[in-house]
């Protein structure tokens, strides 16, 4: 019989906090598993009427097992759900999912049982993708250097064997933020195996709770969550190796870790576990190390552009201007250094890198003492709260992002409208599928955000394969829904430098907005764009491609009845959903692109100009003002 996996999951007020939308994804997720022995328990902690109601007609529906909890006073009513509920799971793995998380992939279940009993691991834990208010997602990585002062993964990815778990492990219900790291530190400090799996198969949000209105409420928040992070760390480890109340305060504060703790904990902890800590603590220290040699070759700044593949190929097409306004090679860091390869403008490296939720203060204060201006590269408008200076809010910029992004970095003059992506002769042979007699179609099927989402890509490739001509190549990540047709599928088998092999071998690219239209541009492939109005199209309204335009506002989205499980529409102009564009414009697009064929594509200019060059590293933290303050740099 198959093994039973049980997943559990906390709620309380779901519609008062915007939860139920979110909730119901996850519920949909969880019903698509190819595993059918899944227990899904949901603890209510005493919600609302609404909220019950809302929970019993989804039972029957999703076949969900629905608890209540009794939530004494001072008891932090998720952790004390969640124990109710590792008490009551009967089975052999847990996993806790929150009301706001999802499954990427329908074979999550089944991916995460098969690894964990290929390796005999009594737990398991993973990357996985991180979503903001906008819809945009980032890999929210696993750091177990963390793991002596916070959870170095997202909790939602851990899975248990459930007999070891309900053995090992509960939750601290005393704190309102720290609860999950006692469940986690129970387990990872039990010697105990445990394995990695490398596949991005959860995604959870970065909201959920009611959202923080003052910046002073979230330093409260910041400052409580560190004074309870510090109570547990010295609850669970004071006296450990002779650790101090002075050696623990260090650590909490990210300054440093006495090495006998470390050997001690590492004596405690499986030997794999061990040996990536140890390597991680090892590396850590000399992470900046490369810098210095920078510094000593001229290099005075560092240019961070946004955490997206799409942002550092906005940045690929002005590195040249930059390069030449500094006088040397440009010094870029970015989680995807590879995009830079071969790019004469460019020195890449991957240390320093991301978004405001990953850039390490230390670290800035650090680069910064060496000499750097750390500059951001973005093309987003930002202004403050007429009611707090402070805080700031996103516009679109008033013309193509490229040159928006040019005019922040301080550069003038004519500007082409076009990344750039240099491959080699080799990378330039890998990635023609299609016999020579027909016509190379790549195709995309998934946005990583859902305001951008086409969903009719599978009618669209029912029709194209009825072309004879046509051989169709689906591009993207892992987790990305497989379209069925299409003659051959390389989601998640080729890095980004061979999906761009590909889309250079193609004959024409057909998707949405995102990183692989910006990608298809930088190697010539002709590209029709299914164009969401989630944001103006000159934005990145490259010429050379066909962008297909919804046809009508959208109803739902004006009722508030939108069905697409994305967040509110934030935008400056009426909301046309993707939804309404047609298969049969799309077609005609992809066949007007054929026929052009991919010789003398078009290049816009713009003039772009004079603008301040002023945006620091410590602008880029404020503007985004989520994590990080100026007070705390």
């Amino acid at each position: 019989m198959d093994k039973k996996y049980v997943i559990i999951t906390p709620v309380k007020d779901l519609a008062k906090n915007g939860l139920d939308k979110f909730f119901v994804q996850l519920l949909d997720s969880v019903a698509k598993q190819t595993y059918s022995n899944i227990s899904h328990i949901v603890v209510d902690a005493s919600s609302d009427e609404e909220t019950s109601l809302f929970l019993n007609q989804l039972a029957q529906k999703y076949k969900i097992q629905i608890e209540k909890v009794f939530v004494p006073n001072g008891s932090n009513w998720k952790y004390a759900a969640m124990n109710w509920g590792l008490y009551l799971a009967e089975g052999d793995f847990v996993q806790f999912v929150q009301a706001d998380s999802f499954l990427n992939s329908p074979d999550m279940v089944k991916t995460v049982i098969e690894q964990m009993d290929e390796n005999e691991a009594l737990f398991s834990y993973a990357t996985c993708w991180s979503m903001n208010k906008t819809g945009q997602r980032f890999e929210h990585k696993v750091n177990l250097e963390q793991f002596f002062r916070a959870v170095p993964f997202a909790f939602d990815s851990l899975v248990a064997r459930l007999d070891f778990a309900s053995a090992t492990a509960n939750f601290y219900t005393g704190v309102d933020y720290a609860g999950q790291y006692d469940y986690f530190i129970s387990l990872f400090l039990s010697g105990k195996k445990a394995v990695e799996y490398t596949k991005n198969l959860l995604t959870v949000r970065c909201f959920g709770e009611p959202e923080v209105q003052n910046l002073d409420e979230q330093d409260k928040i910041n400052e409580l969550f560190k004074k309870e992070m510090k109570e547990t760390i010295s609850r669970i480890f004071l006296g450990f190796q002779g650790i101090t109340e002075q050696q623990i305060q260090k650590m909490v504060d990210h300054a440093s870790m006495p090495i006998k703790y470390i050997n001690g904990l590492l004596r405690d902890m499986h030997p794999l576990l061990a040996e990536q800590i140890a390597k991680k603590f090892n590396e850590y220290p000399h992470r900046l190390d490369p810098f210095l040699e920078y510094k000593k070759q001229g290099y005075n700044e560092i240019i961070i552009p946004l955490f997206g593949i799409g942002d550092a190929l906005i940045f690929s097409a002005i590195a040249h201007e930059m390069a030449e306004k500094l006088g040397h090679k440009v010094l870029v860091g970015h989680k995807h250094p590879e995009l830079f390869e071969n790019n004469p403008d460019v020195v890449a490296t991957d240390i320093v890198y991301d978004s405001p939720e990953t850039l390490n203060p230390t670290d800035i204060k650090k680069l910064e003492k060496m000499g750097f201006q750390l500059l951001f590269s973005t093309y987003w408008n930002s202004w403050p709260y007429p009611d707090n200076p402070e805080k700031y809010f996103f516009t679109y910029p008033k013309q193509p992002a490229i040159a928006q992004m040019a005019k922040r970095l301080g550069l003038s003059g004519k500007i082409e409208l076009k990344p750039k992506l240099y491959l080699t002769d080799q990378e330039k042979a890998f990635g023609r599928f299609a016999p020579i007699n027909k016509k190379q179609v790549a195709i995309m099927s998934t946005a990583v955000s859902a305001r951008k989402q086409w969903p009719h890509y599978q009618e669209l490739v029912n029709r194209l394969k009825q072309d004879p001509d046509l051989y169709l190549v689906q591009v993207g990540a892992p987790e990305d829904t497989t379209l069925t047709g299409v003659d051959k599928n390389t989601n998640g088998t080729t890095s980004l430098r061979e999906t761009a092999g590909i889309l250079y071998n193609s004959d024409v690219f057909v998707g949405q907005i995102g990183s692989l239209m910006h990608m298809s541009r930088a190697v010539d492939c002709p590209a029709v764009i299914a164009y969401s109005s989630s944001e103006p199209d000159y934005m990145v309204n490259y010429i050379a491609n066909i962008n297909v335009h919804p046809t009508r506002p959208c109803f739902l989205s004006q009722t508030g009845k939108c069905d697409k499980n994305c967040d509110p529409c934030v935008n400056e102009h009426p909301y046309c959903c993707s939804n309404t564009i047609k298969v049969e414009d799309m077609l005609t697009a992809i066949y007007e692109q054929l026929k052009k064929g991919k010789q003398n594509m078009p290049v816009e200019t713009v003039t772009v100009k004079p603008g301040p060059y002023k945006y620091s590293i410590k602008e880029y933290l404020r503007r985004y003002n989520r994590f990080f303050h100026l007070k705390n740099l």
